[in-house]
């Protein structure tokens, strides 16, 4: 879309939404504009969707998202500009609680918000290491590198640091999300990471703390027990706050947060924890070893409505604790990289049946998109919006996911999904790549007929 696409945009979407006094924040993702608004009923939403440059939109927690797809930022910047609103940045940027000051909705919704937050942040750092780690399988696989040279350990060490180092990035992340100091979450997680504590526990001698054991665990690329950190750190930070008088407490408050949270970090928090993410990991581990056919068929199957409802983030502890564990998730990414390619299919499927210009060049667009990994824009701009597209991404993620599971499919780097990535699937089964490759044509194929069979609704130029 051109720049002109987005002026008319963003001359017409705030009245749309009520007028700026009815926006009580507005930020973006990597996709969608975000709103969250005080009155919701003057949302004009069907009109709002036929405006140039929509691909579609949704509620998801109380939140209205208008979904533009790859042009997001331009968008962003030329409404901020018309309608005269602050730039606050990507929804990265801003988690800080602003988003959701008003604490609305159910607690399912609020845990997943939490989740998205804490997640969403370190998501580009994680992709970055995982593509490193992808082209190191490469050149291992066909002996294009020297396994005892400088470069291979280089890389492998830059391609582990995201992973390696997870909980000082959630850290960061949870510190913002539950408003607390993110010095004091990095200091707790570096607390949990420095060496001179990994190899006081891996002497293999007891080790105590004012008498108290300290339950020998590994933290590195952890997730559960530093969350649970941070989010204790919020509550004593904040108790701390109140009952330093303001004279010392510059100098007595950093004093007495660190004091009260690193014995509950190493005796009670981080051990916690660590038993909950063994544990996690002991349960899917075992669902995958005796149905892992059952869980990537359902993964592809209905991934589309863990995107819409945003539990996708939900899934992110879960594959954290899994690859931290085992190395390959073979838990979410099979159906995850299926879905990529039936909304693919599907977009593609809408480009060429349909008679409308502007319906053919979006499912073109979004087609490509959603094959590298993006599926936003092809979910919203064209399957969701003629519905049965969209159940033929359902009958042909199960298809395909079912496959991926049947066949031991994993993925060793986590990131997007798509065309460029299948190398994140060579594992130790030297089959995994092809069986992921077969996998993805099984649902791109039964996708795309199905689409062309159930057929859609066109719309009139």
């Amino acid at each position: 879309m051109g720049k002109s696409t987005y002026e008319q945009l963003a001359n017409e979407v705030v009245d749309l939404l009520g007028g700026k006094s009815n926006v009580e924040f507005f930020s973006h993702c990597v996709t969608r504009l975000r709103f969250n608004l005080k009155d919701q009923s003057l949302v004009k939403k069907e009109e709002i969707e036929k405006l140039p440059g929509v691909l579609g939109s949704q509620w998801a927690a109380n939140q209205f998202q208008i979904i533009i797809g790859q042009g997001v930022n331009e968008a962003y910047d030329l409404i901020c500009k018309v309608g005269g609103f602050e730039k606050k940045g990507t929804v990265d940027e801003v988690i800080d609680g602003d988003l959701n000051e008003k604490k609305s909705g159910n607690v399912v919704n609020r845990v997943l918000d939490t989740l998205a937050g804490i997640f969403t942040p370190v998501i580009p750092s994680m992709i970055g290491c995982a593509m490193i780690k992808a082209v190191l399988i490469v050149l291992k696989t066909f002996n294009l590198i020297d396994l005892d040279g400088q470069l291979y350990a280089i890389l492998t060490f830059v391609g582990d640091a995201a992973y390696y180092f997870l909980p000082m990035l959630l850290a960061w992340s949870a510190a913002k999300k539950f408003k607390t100091n993110v010095g004091f979450a990095l200091t707790l997680a570096g607390v949990l990471l420095h060496p001179s504590f990994s190899a006081l526990m891996s002497a293999g001698e007891p080790v105590k703390l004012l008498g108290l054991p300290i339950t020998n665990a590994t933290y590195s690329s952890s997730v559960i027990p530093i969350i649970l950190v941070v989010w204790v750190l919020s509550y004593v930070e904040r108790f701390v706050d109140k009952i330093v008088p303001n004279i010392v407490k510059a100098i007595l408050k950093p004093l007495l947060v660190i004091i009260i949270m690193f014995p509950l970090t190493l005796i009670v928090l981080g051990p916690l924890g660590a038993i909950v993410g063994n544990g996690l990991a002991a349960v899917v581990t075992f669902i995958n070893t005796h149905a892992g056919w059952l869980v990537s068929a359902l993964i592809g199957g209905i991934f589309p409505f863990l995107i819409m409802t945003g539990m996708h983030y939900s899934l992110g502890p879960v594959v954290m604790t899994v690859y931290a564990a085992t190395g390959v998730d073979s838990i979410v990414g099979p159906g995850m990289l299926v879905h990529s390619f039936t909304q693919s299919a599907a977009a593609l499927a809408v480009a060429l049946k349909t008679k409308n210009a502007n319906t053919k060049q979006v499912g073109l667009s979004t087609s490509l998109t959603a094959a590298l990994g993006v599926t936003e824009p092809a979910m919203f701009g064209v399957n969701l919006k003629f519905k049965k597209p969209l159940a033929a991404v359902v009958i042909g993620g199960v298809a395909g996911g079912f496959y991926a599971g049947l066949m031991g499919v994993g993925r060793s780097a986590l990131g997007i999904t798509g065309l460029l990535t299948f190398p994140a699937f060579i594992t130790e089964n030297p089959m995994s790549m092809v069986h992921a490759i077969i996998a993805s044509a099984i649902g791109f194929v039964v996708t795309f007929i199905l689409t062309f069979i159930l057929g859609f609704e066109d719309t009139e130029e």
